[in-house]
């Protein structure tokens, strides 16, 4: 899979919210930040296009929804993740937990000016987890059951919302797993969706208040194409979204191979307080 390309002027877009100034460039996060290292198997995405203006009315202000030729897209991923201890004394991992995830995801810029991901929620099979993100860092998980399995050339999943929130609501689907996407095959547009490492969220709720920025650091993911054979969901609509006004575009990876390593950083929860943070200090933009 090749590296992100920059998509012409006339494909993508930065829709700006009325009354929001754009937030200047080279402007980078303080506070804690939590690292975390990790395997990423078996990953189905599901995008969709919908109209702009259905995005982001559900985004903060200082959030601006990014489009491709004039639409947002609204991402579904299920995937298997595996967290494991960072390699410090050991040439090897040691796991620590394994479980199931999927991500409601679209595209945007960043309070800083930078491209990223915004996840409006994240479901994860791990009640401990789910508790636990929310609690320390106010991240938007969900507990929600959820069975992947991966056969003879379909993706299968099935996930069903636990906790009192939208209990017993379902997103499951089977895809059936086409062509690899060789270097050089992806159309702008699979690049706009799947080379973005860094993700943005507001936490309202745990120990840390208001914006917080991350990234995933992974090797190329192997891409293959699919087509949807069924799909059942109420996740979406249950987030606030119409009807998509086009096709869904979907694809497979088996997962990124030497690991994912996850950061995250918290603003200071008030408006204007940023200042730089270099990596002498321990920070990173």
């Amino acid at each position: 899979m090749p590296h992100a390309v920059i998509a012409s002027s006339d494909s993508f877009h930065v829709m700006q919210p009325e009354g929001v100034e754009q937030a200047g460039k080279g402007l980078v996060w303080r506070g804690n930040r939590f690292f975390l290292c990790g395997q990423l198997d078996k990953v189905g995405f599901l995008h969709w296009p919908f109209r702009a203006i259905d995005v982001q009315r559900h985004l903060p202000k200082n959030v601006r929804l990014e489009t491709f030729d004039g639409l947002a897209y609204v991402g579904l991923v299920p995937h298997m993740m595996t967290l494991t201890s960072p390699r410090l004394f050991s040439r090897s991992h040691s796991r620590f937990v394994q479980f199931f995830q999927t991500d409601l995801r679209t595209y945007v810029r960043g309070p800083d000016g930078e491209p990223g991901l915004w996840f409006f929620s994240v479901d994860v099979d791990r009640f401990s987890l789910a508790v636990m993100a929310r609690l320390v860092a106010g991240l938007p998980c969900l507990w929600s059951k959820t069975l992947i399995v991966v056969e003879r050339g379909t993706f299968a999943y099935e996930s069903k919302r636990q906790g009192p929130r939208h209990r017993g609501s379902v997103s499951s689907g089977v895809l059936e797993v086409d062509d690899l996407c060789k270097s050089g095959q992806l159309s702008v547009l699979e690049h706009w969706l799947m080379t973005r490492r860094r993700f943005y969220g507001r936490s309202v709720q745990g120990i840390h208040k208001g914006m917080y920025v991350g990234c995933l650091d992974y090797n190329e993911l192997p891409l293959y194409r699919a087509t949807v054979l069924d799909f059942q969901d109420e996740w979406l609509s249950i987030a606030g979204f119409p009807q998509p006004c086009g096709p869904v575009i979907a694809h497979y990876s088996p997962g990124a191979e030497g690991g994912v390593s996850l950061t995250l950083a918290f603003s200071v929860g008030i408006p204007g307080l940023w200042r730089p943070l270099s990596e002498s200090a321990g920070g990173w933009v």
